[in-house]
């Protein structure tokens, strides 16, 4: 049955392949705009529109690979103390901390690119540094420099 089925579906588009296609074109494209990049942005827009599970599930993908290349890069314990048990939040990882302080949202990208900004911090650690940075008025970088020299 299935086998009929795709034959008829086969001749039934090389009969009609022209007018499908010009079908296609005027459905995904405006004829007025066809082939400028205004037609192309509206393009994406509904593509993205009809396309939001399969876009998601590739986003998640791409996100799993950067943290499996994230994970590789940095050895995931604490910086300070040597934790690499579950932090805070049960995940077996420990998050990413900018040492200059400043916030960045946790894009593996960036994080890949900028690999020297970043230590790996146990969330204790993490509020003991924020906490030392308040009191004495020490940039978060210079408490995370007097730390390493001190491990060293």
């Amino acid at each position: 049955m299935l086998t009929d089925k795709k034959k008829y579906n086969q001749e039934y588009y090389k009969k009609n392949r022209t007018r499908l296609l010009t079908d296609w074109k005027k459905r995904y494209y405006n004829p007025e705009t066809y082939g400028t990049r205004k037609s192309v942005l509206e393009y994406q827009k509904r593509y993205r529109k009809t396309h939001k599970k399969k876009i998601k599930e590739a986003n998640k993908k791409h996100h799993i690979l950067k943290r499996e290349e994230l994970n590789k890069i940095f050895e995931r314990k604490c910086f300070i103390c040597g934790n690499t048990g579950n932090n805070r939040w049960g995940r077996g990882e420990l998050p990413l901390h900018e040492i200059h302080g400043k916030k960045h949202q946790s894009n593996p990208n960036y994080m890949i690119k900028h690999k020297e900004n970043f230590v790996p911090l146990c969330w204790k650690c993490h509020k003991v540094i924020h906490r030392l940075a308040e009191l004495t008025d020490m940039e978060i970088e210079e408490i995370l420099k007097f730390v390493k020299l001190i491990r060293n």
